[in-house]
């Protein structure tokens, strides 16, 4: 792998969410090589977002253009979650998520990239799937992959996407429809984790770990799809572990279950991360880490 290349700004757009702010967190973690002079900020409106005591601007995309440089390395988080979908209907969602991605398909048309960096989803990795899939979260993710790569080709920069399945870190503590956000929560509540598919198989991955390796490649200019892998458990070995570290609550799991569904690759994520120096966390230590998000 070649050395890092000095990049002198990082755009982060969807800075407010739990992924922005996890690479947020990473850029500014020198250890890991990034070398960014400048972090410029994007959310869906102007605001402040608070890091590890640093206070920072998040702009929004209408005052942001102006502030954008070439050469610089765009990391694209900013997406309506599926959750949504509870709280508006389709059409709306559709519009909504087409209007985000518009902006950053005009930044990547408009100025000289070094690298394009997509965070996609799991649900977007097989074709088959998504021929057969009805989420319109699912099909917009695969739609947007594709019109991004197809620009980034066009316009002769690096284009990275990341395929994200189940993941950790100190930021994520809303999300009831995450394993690790619904076991934790019911460890701390004292009650039962219910698993309901003990043997179906899950990555998990720490989202700050999965930011540096994702920029330190975006430095590089390199392109490629990755399906994010990391620590492989079952439901059952990560309810266990959750009991273990959270010290509370108990334990029922589902009698039948032959369903083991993984779609990652996890030896590509490690090989690159351990190309990195980078040590990707125990499935323990990244519930410790992931549990102050919920204090």
């Amino acid at each position: 792998m070649e050395d890092i290349v000095s990049r002198n700004q990082l755009i982060i757009y969807g800075a407010n969410g739990w992924l922005g702010r996890s690479a947020l967190s990473a850029a500014t973690n020198h250890a890991f090589g990034n070398s960014f002079n400048e972090i410029l900020l994007i959310g869906s409106r102007e605001s402040t977002l608070v890091l590890d005591g640093q206070i920072y601007k998040v702009h929004n995309s209408l005052t942001s253009l102006e502030k954008i440089q070439d050469g610089a390395v765009f990391f694209n988080s900013a997406f309506l979650r599926r959750e949504y979908l509870k709280k508006i209907n389709e059409v709306e969602y559709t519009q909504r998520n087409n209007e985000i991605s518009e902006f950053a398909l005009t930044v990547l048309e408009r100025f000289n990239l070094a690298t394009f960096i997509n965070i996609s989803s799991g649900v977007a990795n097989s074709k088959s799937l998504y021929d057969t899939y009805s989420d319109p979260y699912a099909q917009l993710k695969r739609y947007w992959e594709n019109r991004f790569e197809e620009s980034s080709r066009n316009c002769g920069n690096a284009f990275l996407n990341c395929r994200i399945f189940s993941i950790t870190g100190r930021y994520i503590n809303e999300f009831d429809n995450l394993a690790i956000s619904a076991f934790i929560k019911s460890s701390l509540n004292g009650s039962v984790i219910n698993v309901k598919s003990p043997r179906t198989r899950r990555t998990y991955l720490d989202a700050e770990q999965l930011s540096q390796v994702l920029l330190n490649l975006g430095q590089q200019e390199v392109s490629l799809t990755l399906d994010s892998g990391g620590v492989l458990v079952t439901m059952e070995e990560l309810a266990k572990t959750v009991l273990e570290v959270v010290g509370m609550g108990s334990l029922e799991i589902a009698p039948i279950d032959s369903s083991a569904d993984y779609f990652g690759n996890f030896a590509e994520f490690n090989s690159l991360a351990d190309l990195m120096g980078i040590d990707v966390l125990s499935l323990k230590k990244q519930i410790q880490t992931t549990l102050p998000a919920f204090s």
